[in-house]
């Protein structure tokens, strides 16, 4: 009991049962979150490859061998996005209203060395030199 007269507050329960493994080695399983259920599959994270949903560590539990408590380490749901203020907060929207931005030094001087930028030898963009058979892109 806490010194208000009621019972602690426990932590949000997020159990999961592990199923069968389907074909490609992935393991079906079924997950308590609070008081939802739901239904999802195990992978192995791999380097290099991108993160779809979330990335959880597993610690088994007394009761049954397929069953564990789950602690979400990364939630890729939600990278990308963020609270929209003029909904209070309540939902999600992506950071960017486009594509991502790549922008960096040596991009923007290759940009302008192939589409709009001059050299000390020819006034006319790269591009422009190529079509008249100088081309040093090679």
């Amino acid at each position: 009991m806490s010194g208000d007269g009621r019972p602690p507050k426990s932590p949000p329960r997020d159990l999961l049962f592990v199923g069968t493994t389907n074909e490609n080695g992935d393991m079906r399983v079924l997950r308590q979150r609070q008081d939802q259920l739901e239904v999802g599959l195990i992978r192995p994270v791999v380097e290099g490859q991108a993160l779809h949903g979330e990335v959880v560590r597993l610690a088994q539990r007394s009761e049954h061998a397929r069953l564990f408590d789950v602690e979400v380490l990364y939630d890729g749901r939600r990278a990308g996005t963020e609270r929209d203020e003029r909904s209070g907060g309540a939902q999600l929207r992506a950071t960017t209203d486009g594509p991502p931005q790549i922008s960096s030094a040596a991009y923007r001087t290759n940009w302008q060395r192939v589409f709009g930028g001059t050299d000390e030898r020819d006034e006319a963009p790269v591009v422009a030199r190529a079509a008249r058979g100088k081309s040093d892109l090679n």
